[in-house]
């Protein structure tokens, strides 16, 4: 071990310098470019939970284990997301309207509203740092309250970095820009986790006069940021970044 006359300060920084090897390159901070996977990776014939020989892994997608993986690969998408929920409806109608909507979405569907709502949404997270928030329902509910300039409007003063104060939305009028702005204001106060007690019931989900297939659509996308988090906006949209 060299012996160093200086132990701190610039001096003793400048010593070290130069008591290091000839072409010494210097060791990084200790931060590694991250493993990003990929469809192959993500194959479930050779997961440990499938069957032998090779098939596919029995495993529900609540409970797949490579969940996580699975969704940043890009291999699974919206609607293999929304089959999930089907088996915790248990409403008929309901269950119904979701699966039809499972069958009419493809890849390239949008996962926002627009692309005003994509942009104002996505603005909301990174200026309020909840990026990387383990709490979904907020999440959630913030990408319903995103969904329209009306609403928007209402609750964006209401809305603090851990919580949204919906006794502070002002709702007078509500239904008069449009009756589905009701439906998904409520909605998005029932996934919100701190607001206990039933805001919205599977009826009136299920109802298409009360509920339109846009405002469902959302709803349903904002069930799954709810249970998967934001991972649930990257399978739904190519273009969220």
């Amino acid at each position: 071990m060299p012996v160093r006359f200086f132990l701190e300060g610039y001096l003793g920084s400048l010593e070290r310098t130069m008591q290091l090897p000839p072409n010494f390159n210097p060791r990084g901070g200790g931060r590694t470019k991250g493993y990003r996977y990929s469809a192959a990776d993500c194959d479930c014939r050779y997961c440990v939970n499938a069957p032998k020989p090779r098939k596919s892994c029995s495993v529900s997608l609540t409970n797949c284990p490579c969940l996580a993986e699975r969704l940043e690969s890009g291999c699974l998408h919206a609607a293999d997301l929304i089959a999930s929920l089907l088996p915790d409806i248990r409403f008929p109608k309901l269950r119904q309207r979701v699966g039809e909507l499972t069958a009419e979405r493809t890849v390239n569907d949008i996962f926002f509203a627009s692309t005003h709502h994509q942009g104002l949404f996505n603005g909301v997270i990174r200026d309020g740092g909840l990026r990387h928030s383990s709490d979904t329902g907020l999440l959630a509910a913030l990408f319903l309250l995103t969904s329209n300039g009306f609403l928007w409007n209402r609750a964006r003063f209401a809305v603090w970095r851990s919580r949204i104060a919906f006794e502070d939305i002002s709702i007078r009028g509500i239904t008069e820009a449009k009756i589905d702005n009701y439906a998904i204001y409520k909605a998005a106060k029932e996934l919100c986790a701190d607001n206990g007690g039933c805001h919205i019931c599977p009826q009136e989900l299920a109802d298409e006069t009360l509920v339109g297939e846009k405002a469902f659509s959302l709803i349903v996308n904002a069930m799954l940021i709810k249970r998967y988090g934001l991972a649930a906006v990257k399978a739904g949209s190519d273009i969220f970044s």
